[in-house]
This record gives C-alpha cells, sequence and structure tokens, in this order.
C-alpha cells in the first residue's frame, strides 16, 4: 500500500517530468508582512495558509472537511472533488510495550516513551462545493514595485542579522558564495557582479537558509553533522536551501521566475533520490518552511 511520503514524492516527480519545479510555483506568501490570502491555499477553519508542501498540491482557495463542515451547519454538493492533504500528529511509542499511541500517556514518566511526528493524509472539500457556509472574505493586497520588493529583501536579510549577532555577512569580489558552519559565516559576491540584482537575493538568501540550521538555531544535520560539499547529507541540506530561499523570495515579493535560475536538469537530478526514500520531499520542505520562518522572523 502507498504510504503517505510515496504519495506526495509521486507528485512532486510528476512535476519534474513536465519541467515544473514545483517549489518555484508562486505561492504568493506575500508581499512584505502582508499575506494575500486570496491567493493561497487556506483552512476556512483557521484562517490559515497550509503548510508548503499543501501549497504545492492545492489550487489556491479555502478548504475545509466534511466533519467541520457539517459542525458548521453546511453540507457538501453531491458529486464534488475532494483534495488530499498532508500534515504531521505526534505519536507517542512507549518503549516497554513496543507500541504506538495517539494519545500522550501521562501515566508515564517521559523516559519510558519518546513523542514523534508522523505525516498523515487527510480529505478537504473547496468552500465553493459546499452549501450553507459563506467564504470568507479576505482583504487583497497590492504587489509591491520591483525597487520595493529589494528594499523589503534587504529589511529581512539585515533584521535576520541583526538577530544573530555572532553570523557574520560578507560581500566579496569573487566568484562562488558559500556558508561556513564551523566559522558562522556567509559569503557571497558582490551585487555588481550580477547581471539580474534579483539573483544576488537569491544567492544571499539560500546562504542565509544554510545558516539557520547552525547548532545555536534549528540545528540541522545538514550543516551541524556537515561532512563535506557533495556528501549525500550535504546534498539534502542544499535541496532544503533551495526550497527556503524560494519560500522566502516568495513572501518578500521578489519574481523567483528572475531570482532563480537553476536549471530543470539539476532539480530532476533528484528524481532518483526521491524514489528511493520518498521521505526526502517531505522532510525537506517542512525544514524549509522553518528555515524561511526563521530568517522571515515569523
Amino acid at each position: 500500500m502507498t504510504n503517505v511520503f510515496e504519495k506526495i514524492a509521486e507528485r512532486f516527480i510528476n512535476a519534474l517530468n513536465e519541467n515544473i519545479v514545483p517549489w518555484q510555483k508562486p505561492w504568493s506568501f506575500t508581499f512584505g508582512a502582508n499575506l494575500d490570502l486570496n491567493e493561497m491555499a487556506v483552512s476556512y477553519t483557521s484562517k490559515k495558509p497550509y503548510s508548503l508542501i499543501n501549497q504545492w498540491l492545492l489550487p489556491k482557495g479555502q478548504y475545509i472537511s466534511f466533519n467541520n463542515c457539517k459542525k458548521l451547519g453546511g453540507t457538501i454538493k453531491k458529486g464534488a472533488k475532494s483534495y488530499e492533504c498532508y500534515g504531521y500528529f505526534p505519536s507517542w511509542f512507549i518503549i516497554a510495550t513496543q507500541t504506538w499511541v495517539k494519545v500522550k500517556p501521562t501515566e508515564l514518566d517521559e523516559s519510558e516513551y519518546k513523542e514523534v511526528p508522523s505525516m498523515r493524509a487527510f480529505k478537504v472539500f473547496n468552500i465553493n462545493d459546499c452549501e450553507g457556509i459563506t467564504p470568507h472574505t479576505f482583504p487583497t493586497t497590492t504587489k509591491p514595485t520591483e525597487v520595493e520588493g529589494i528594499e523589503e529583501a534587504e529589511k529581512v536579510m539585515q533584521g535576520y542579522l541583526n538577530k544573530y549577532p555572532t553570523l557574520k555577512f560578507h560581500k566579496v569580489l569573487q566568484d562562488r558564495a558559500y556558508y561556513s558552519p564551523l566559522n558562522d559565516e556567509i559569503f557571497v559576491p558582490t551585487l555588481a557582479q550580477y547581471k539580474v540584482k534579483e539573483e544576488f537575493y537569491s544567492t544571499a538568501l539560500h546562504e542565509m537558509a544554510h545558516s539557520t540550521g547552525h547548532a545555536t538555531r534549528l540545528a540541522r544535520n545538514g550543516i551541524v553533522k556537515h561532512d563535506g560539499f557533495g556528501s549525500e547529507n550535504y546534498s539534502k541540506e542544499e535541496l532544503i536551501a533551495e526550497m527556503a530561499s524560494a519560500m522566502t523570495l516568495n513572501y518578500i515579493g521578489i519574481d523567483c521566475a528572475k531570482a532563480f535560475n537553476n536549471s530543470i536538469a539539476y532539480v530532476q537530478g533528484w528524481a532518483k533520490k526521491i524514489k528511493s526514500d520518498p521521505k526526502i520531499v517531505a522532510i525537506a520542505a517542512s525544514q524549509a518552511e522553518k528555515a524561511s520562518k526563521l530568517i522571515l522572523g515569523i
């Protein structure tokens, strides 16, 4: 039976085969500090946008579960199509009995069990396919001009650097960009070296995403247990940084079509790894979302 991770991986690979880079989709985590909820997949119940994985998979709109629709006095239209969403839910593993439970075992000491998040699928319906429930009205947000978007990027980057004074950010006349976990330093080419200035921010935010994995921040294995460029461990870290950069750029309002210049061939190189380890996509997306939010100060 196909599990949740395999389902996500299959949809991800299908997108790559169609020359679509899923994380370049303009999810409209934008513009500036205000989210344009009209351009996103949003939970009708919480009025909050779904996670990064679900933003890829759902058309924009408001969604509700069958049970919540019923609780609010609504009904699902006959023949309406449901959509599959994915989310992490906690489970607890009892060490002594080697069993899983869905309710936290308050009668046990913390050393006798461990909490493990598991990904599950659940069905939702577009609010337009529900009767008896009125869709929410969200304010629209005007997309900023190109200059405002760049200014916003500078503010976001400086805000992140101010929050972590031990992190050093250097603009150097050179031909490579990288993050040094050992010294907690970012090095990027100067803005003047870029023909398209949006690509400078794409590069800078990519390296900043790496820095979020530092031991004093999110403590990701790809950074904390850094075992050399090109290793399997660091390759996964690259995927996380790639996704985090795209998400951050979209939130700010910088056009990723200009800023993201990685080739389809590079991205399709992940297909084989994703097939062999379906969890890669979901885990990378979850960690990328945490990285992006840390940079944005959310």
